[in-house]
C-alpha cells in the first residue's frame, strides 16, 4: 500500500500541497479552504485508505473529460494511454465519434500547444480514461488564475475544465485509477492558451471604464436585465463576449439612442478571445460606423 501521507510530505517540500480524499466520491476528508497545507498539517491528518490530492496552489490542471462515453470506451482510453503514452492521442478516431474532451481539444487551435506542454511536464491518466495535465502557474499582475468549467462549450465543445482557483482540487496518482503517463517535474505552459484564458486586462479595463465613466456605466448596469444591449455591454466589458462585434453594434446604438459618449466601449481594442483572436482598432470603427449607419437610418 501506498504510504500518502510519504508522498504528500515529498510534494510539499516541492512547493506542492496536498490532503487526503475519500476514495469512494473524491471529495475532501478535510476542510482545507483558505489554509496553508504543512508538513504539520499533513502529518496529523488520516491517510488510510484515502486517495491523494493536489490543491491548485502553485498549479493548474487541464482535465480533459469522457462523461459522454460508454465504460467500455472509457477503459479502452485508459489502457490505451497506459500503454503508449501521451502519443496516443494523435491516434484516436476522432472522425468516427465524439471523444469528449478529446474531440474539443482536437478542434481546438491549441491542441499541439497543449500536447508539447504537456510533454514537458506532468500528465496522468484518470480512472475514467481522461487526462490530467499538471502546470504551473506564473508569477505575474497581467494573469489572475480561476476555475473555468466546460470552458469551450460555446466554440470548440464540451469536456474540457481548468482547474486553477487555489482551493480547487484533483486526484493524482498514485491514488487507485490514476496512472501518470509523463512523470516530468511541473512546468509552465509554453504557447496562448493560457493567457488567453486568465489575462486579467478585460477585467482591468472593466473597472477603468467603471471608474472613467460612471454615469454611462451606471446606465447600462440598471437597465433591465432583458435589455439585449445592457446584456451586450456587460458582456464586453467582462471579456465573456463570444461574438464581440455583435455585441459591439448592440452596445453602440443603446449609447446613441441614450445620446452617450461611445468612450468606454473603446476598452475593448485589443482584447483576446478563447481563440486567441485578437479585436483591432480597424475592427471596432467599421463595426462602429455600421451601427452610426442603422442609427442614423432609424432617426431619418
Amino acid at each position: 500500500m501506498e504510504n500518502y501521507q510519504n508522498i504528500a510530505l515529498a510534494l510539499n517540500n516541492k512547493g506542492y500541497q496536498c490532503i487526503p480524499l475519500n476514495p469512494s466520491n473524491n471529495t475532501p476528508c478535510y476542510t482545507f479552504k483558505n489554509i496553508d497545507i504543512t508538513p504539520s498539517v499533513i502529518k496529523h491528518m488520516n491517510w488510510s485508505n484515502k486517495r491523494i490530492g493536489i490543491l491548485c496552489r502553485g498549479v493548474y490542471i487541464i482535465d480533459i473529460d469522457t462523461h459522454n462515453l460508454s465504460s467500455k470506451d472509457k477503459e479502452e482510453l485508459k489502457q490505451n494511454f497506459i500503454k503508449n503514452g501521451l502519443d496516443y492521442i494523435y491516434q484516436l478516431p476522432y472522425g468516427n465519434k465524439n471523444l469528449g474532451g478529446y474531440s474539443t481539444l482536437k478542434n481546438s487551435p491549441y491542441f499541439e500547444e497543449v500536447i508539447d506542454s504537456a510533454r514537458s511536464s506532468y500528465v496522468e491518466v484518470t480512472k475514467s480514461g481522461g487526462l490530467h495535465i499538471i502546470l504551473k502557474k506564473q508569477n505575474i499582475p497581467e494573469i489572475t488564475y480561476s476555475q473555468k468549467i466546460d470552458v469551450f462549450r460555446d466554440t470548440f465543445g464540451n469536456g474540457i475544465d481548468i482547474k486553477a482557483h487555489d482551493n480547487n482540487y484533483c486526484a493524482i496518482a498514485p491514488s487507485s485509477g490514476y496512472t501518470s503517463i509523463i512523470k516530468g517535474q511541473i512546468d509552465f505552459y509554453h504557447g496562448n492558451l493560457e493567457n488567453n484564458l486568465f489575462n486579467n486586462i478585460s477585467e482591468r479595463q472593466a473597472q477603468l471604464a467603471r471608474e472613467l465613466f460612471p454615469e454611462i456605466t451606471t446606465k447600462f448596469y440598471q437597465s433591465s436585465r432583458a435589455h439585449s444591449s445592457s446584456k451586450a455591454y456587460r458582456r464586453l466589458l467582462s471579456g465573456k463576449s463570444t461574438s464581440r462585434n455583435n455585441d459591439l453594434f448592440k452596445a453602440t446604438c443603446f449609447l446613441l439612442e441614450n445620446n452617450l459618449s461611445l468612450e468606454p466601449l473603446e476598452v475593448i481594442v485589443g482584447t483576446v478571445n478563447e481563440a486567441g483572436d485578437i479585436f483591432s482598432e480597424a475592427e471596432f470603427i467599421a463595426t462602429v460606423k455600421s451601427a452610426y449607419r442603422t442609427y442614423n437610418n432609424k432617426s431619418n
